[in-house]
């Protein structure tokens, strides 16, 4: 999870690496924000926990 305006090509690198060998993971480009949270963090780490332990 990060802001749009924060990406990295270090980002980018990790996202193909995880793609390459099948690992599963979920990547959200939240608009507008830089490093900052989103106002619903809460709810995204709920989702984030949830999706860890599925």
């Amino acid at each position: 999870m990060e802001g749009e305006n924060e990406k990295e090509d270090s980002v980018k690198d990790l996202i193909k690496k995880l793609k390459e060998v099948n690992f599963p993971f979920e990547y959200y480009i939240y608009k507008g924000i830089g490093h900052c949270y989103p106002e619903d963090i809460d709810e995204k780490v709920n989702k984030a926990i949830k999706f860890i332990l599925k």
